[in-house]
């Protein structure tokens, strides 16, 4: 059931119902940002595959772990957004999260623009206040959401980075 509803399916009724429009002739995000990872020569690109799919298997497990799910996705975004703006010239003396100024980097540089950099520092923002979930979301919604949003964000920065 957990299984079907990461691949966007929800089981009611004993009949199972699509949750988003399936798109003919194209895949699953999260395959397509697995691919383009692997086509990518980012030296942590192992890394973040890892994170990625931890995320997915936390979400699915027996006893599911919705806070370790959304946040192996973030830490995917996170180094995914560091990767490139060092490949693209980012040095810091600074240790620990470096996670702003890396995005900022990106958008100096000329990567990304300021809307770019709006919508990946609020996906990031959103799955990190996680434990407060909205009215009217149960946890496993809201974390299959901002899943969803976080690894749309890391196949668009990916996706212009293999470009």
């Amino acid at each position: 059931k957990k299984s079907l509803l990461l691949d966007g399916y929800l089981i009611e009724n004993d009949s199972i119902r699509a949750l988003d429009p399936n798109f003919v002739g194209y895949e699953p995000v999260e395959d397509a940002l697995l691919k383009e990872l692997d086509k990518s020569i980012l030296k942590n690109k192992v890394g973040i595959k890892r994170a990625v799919e931890a995320s997915a298997h936390d979400f699915i497990k027996a006893q599911p772990d919705y806070n370790g799910s959304l946040t192996n996705i973030r830490v995917a975004l996170e180094t995914l957004v560091r990767e490139i703006a060092i490949d693209e010239g980012f040095t810091t003396t600074r240790s620990g999260n470096t996670w702003g100024p890396s995005l900022g980097h990106l958008k100096v540089c000329g990567f990304i623009d300021q809307k770019d950099e709006d919508a990946l520092s609020s996906v990031f923002t959103f799955i990190s206040n996680g434990a407060h979930i909205p009215l009217g979301f149960s946890q496993e919604e809201f974390v299959r959401l901002g899943r969803n949003m976080c690894y749309s964000m890391c196949y668009f920065v990916i996706k212009m980075y293999n470009a």
